[in-house]
């Protein structure tokens, strides 16, 4: 299935006039992904996510090859949990397999210390582009940040998990007077993206327009109302990482990537 090109979503036009370097370099690559159907839709996620962090001098093409030296995710892991990676330990330079290995090393260490299940990692793995174990890792981190964020502009003083983000959005869609719901982040009836419809009505009533949206009956319309799900969703505001595809596939971690988005917009409008 060819990849459309939706993916530009959390690129606006002011970036692209102003000159943002790393969102331009970002929007070239999804135009490149587009020709690249046999590209991984998660490494592509999570690449993205890790563009748009903004750290200096970071800017990554492939996830699996531009890992493999540990310097990448320590510098993640350093954004997303300030002051974690002590810098005096680790290879600035490394240049053949033993200094790779070390920092990388010291990434799985320190994943660990974030609580992140890492059981079945090693520095290895990351040295040799172990790509199941890479998605592994970069997902934790991602849902790491993510919900660590979200904490933070909840004020809510204590963690927030994925079921308070599953709570959150079913309260936000049953006190609109809809009568969509889901059980999990994997719940089939994501693959239509009403409900996913619904929660961007309850956080803006008028930004849906109802008379182009289908009911989901066939593959066909259940593309259609993703696409427009995300459009939507960046429409509010939101950062999207994931693909229709991932909607009406129920890719439970894109899913769960598209409720956080939102319900992050609505808690920073409050």
């Amino acid at each position: 299935m060819q990849v459309p090109l939706a993916p530009k979503l959390f690129i606006k036009a002011k970036d692209i006039v102003d000159g943002n370097e790393k969102l331009n370099l970002e929007l070239t690559g999804i135009i490149d992904d587009d020709h690249d159907p046999t590209g991984s839709r998660e490494e592509r996620a999570f690449r993205m996510w890790i563009n748009t962090l903004g750290i200096a001098d970071l800017y990554i093409n492939n996830l699996f090859e531009d890992c493999r030296d540990g310097l990448t995710l320590l510098k993640v892991i350093d954004k997303i949990e300030p002051g974690t990676v002590n810098w005096k330990k680790v290879e600035m330079k490394p240049n053949n397999k033993f200094k790779k290995l070390s920092n990388c090393n010291t990434a799985i260490s320190l994943g660990k210390v974030l609580k992140l299940s890492l059981v079945a990692t090693g520095g290895s793995d990351i040295v040799e582009a172990n790509h199941k174990l890479l998605l592994g890792l970069t997902w934790q981190l991602m849902r790491f940040h993510m919900l660590k964020f979200l904490a933070a502009i909840a004020h809510c003083g204590k963690a927030v998990t994925e079921d308070d983000i599953l709570r959150w959005a079913n309260d936000r869609v049953a006190k609109s007077g809809k009568h969509t719901a889901i059980k999990s982040f994997q719940d089939s009836s994501i693959s239509s993206s009403l409900f996913f419809l619904d929660l961007l009505a309850a956080i803006e009533p008028k930004i849906i327009d109802w008379g182009i949206v289908t009911k989901a009956h066939t593959d066909q319309d259940k593309m259609l109302n993703a696409r427009y799900a995300i459009s939507v969703a960046r429409k509010l505001g939101a950062v999207m990482f994931l693909l229709p595809e991932d909607i009406v596939e129920v890719k439970h971690k894109m899913c769960l990537t598209f409720v956080a988005a939102v319900m992050a917009e609505a808690l920073k409008s409050k």
